[in-house]
């Protein structure tokens, strides 16, 4: 039952005529299952500066090694992958600031 849709996002970056880096985002649909964020990932998330926002279960044939999320309009970085046979498990989240 995988009654959820998230974007996994892959980040090339192409140089511009005069030579700067510019990132060219490219997404991809998946099935995902929403999950209450673990202590464990709160913790990982803490650790790589992230406010964890959700985590998700998708099939780990689905997952390609992405950094990148976008989940409910939201673009996150992940901040735990945790690959279980055929369910692979993310945990994303925003960068922590003082703002």
């Amino acid at each position: 039952r995988y009654n959820d849709v998230a974007y996994l996002i892959t980040c090339e970056y192409q140089l511009d005529p005069i030579g700067n880096q510019l990132p060219e985002k490219t997404e991809r649909k998946v099935y995902a299952n929403s999950f209450s964020i673990s202590a464990t990932a709160t913790q990982a998330a803490a650790l790589t500066g992230l406010v964890p926002e959700c985590e998700l279960q998708i099939r780990t044939v689905e997952y390609n090694g992405e950094q990148l999320i976008r989940y409910r309009g939201i673009e996150m970085d992940l901040a735990v992958v945790d690959r279980s046979g055929q369910f692979t498990r993310l945990a994303a989240g925003k960068k922590a600031s003082n703002e």
